[in-house]
């Protein structure tokens, strides 16, 4: 039996052709959702530091919002919102001080400023949270 050998460039380049915007979508689905998995654990992370070291007495609310800042420039997450609200017997209160039960950390980032293709993402804003009690005597 004789096998009769054909050219078959045309037909790989069709198939390659069909086949690779596809498999580039798939990659680019991937890093993408990496990174936003990224961000979100560096984020969390970043909250409950930040809620963690604001808690300790003579801390200041500055100070938690530059160890945010801090902690998302690792990864480059631009144009986060950090809002840090101590409360004292269920009331926000402006500074931190002996009377202070709570402490919340609030982290908002805009994920269409943060991820390389984000138009499916364009209105999400990743929000995480960290309250923590304080521990005064």
């Amino acid at each position: 039996m004789k096998h009769i050998k054909r050219n078959r460039k045309g037909a790989t380049a069709v198939e390659f052709a069909m086949v690779s915007p596809l498999f580039f979508l798939t990659l680019f689905a991937c890093f993408e959702f990496g990174k936003m998995s990224m961000i979100e654990s560096l984020a969390e992370n970043a909250a409950f530091r930040a809620a963690r070291h604001v808690v300790v007495l003579g801390a200041t609310i500055d100070e938690s919002i530059e160890e945010v800042t801090n902690r998302l420039a690792i990864v480059g997450v631009r144009n986060a919102v950090v809002t840090i609200e101590p409360t004292a017997n269920g009331f926000i209160q402006t500074e931190i001080d002996d009377g202070t039960d709570t402490v919340a950390v609030r982290i908002s980032i805009p994920m269409n400023e943060n991820l390389i293709v984000a138009g499916f993402l364009s209105d999400y804003v990743m929000e995480k949270e960290a309250v923590l009690t304080t521990e005064r005597f």
